[in-house]
């Protein structure tokens, strides 16, 4: 989790010379004061562990979600919209008890190494869009000096970072900058 950050973070450090849009964008939106903590399926930043939790219970009654492999992750298939089912599997990071960041993984249900057309530089195509739809159009492209892109985009206290995470991942890293700006000034 720590290094998918870094690289984020890494990404950003790059433009700030020049001021990237990205950079603009994040201090235009955090001077704004709103506070965007809405994430998806009911989950919110500043969710206590114990809500999130019973959030989980619930939408597994309504058939929404189940355990994720290895029981670490909460999984959510999606279904509607996409050229083939994406499952997502998401799991939250807290601070002082409360959500502060989501990380999520999509992949291709059916894909497979062979398969080029289900591969992650396809399925950013798809995230993207989808992450368009759940959060608004705005997103800016970052590229690092490897050449790698990531999309990011910022609403008040919310980021939405979208990277490619291996050939058949896309990571999407909500987080809720009031916070992890107040840990990055700790751990400095």
């Amino acid at each position: 989790m720590r290094r998918v950050v870094f690289i984020f973070i890494g990404m950003v450090t790059l433009f700030s010379c020049n001021q990237h849009p990205y950079l603009e964008m994040e201090e235009r939106e955090l001077a704004s004061g709103i506070r965007y903590d809405s994430l998806f399926l009911g989950i919110e930043f500043g969710m206590e562990r114990e809500a999130f939790f019973a959030q989980c219970w619930e939408l597994n009654k309504q058939k929404l979600v189940k355990q994720g492999p290895g029981s670490g992750s909460v999984e959510h298939l999606i279904s509607e919209g996409v050229s083939s089912p994406i499952r997502l599997l998401f799991i939250p990071n807290f601070h002082e008890g409360e959500i502060y960041q989501m990380d999520l993984k999509f992949d291709y249900t059916k894909w497979a190494p062979w398969n080029k057309e289900l591969a992650s530089d396809k399925l950013i195509v798809e995230i993207t869009k989808l992450m368009k739809d759940w959060y608004g159009d705005g997103f800016v492209e970052i590229q690092n000096k490897d050449k790698k892109v990531a999309y990011a985009k910022v609403n008040g206290n919310r980021r939405v970072s979208i990277f490619i995470y291996n050939e058949s991942t896309v990571s999407v890293l909500l987080t809720d900058l009031t916070v992890s700006k107040t840990l990055k000034k700790v751990n400095d």
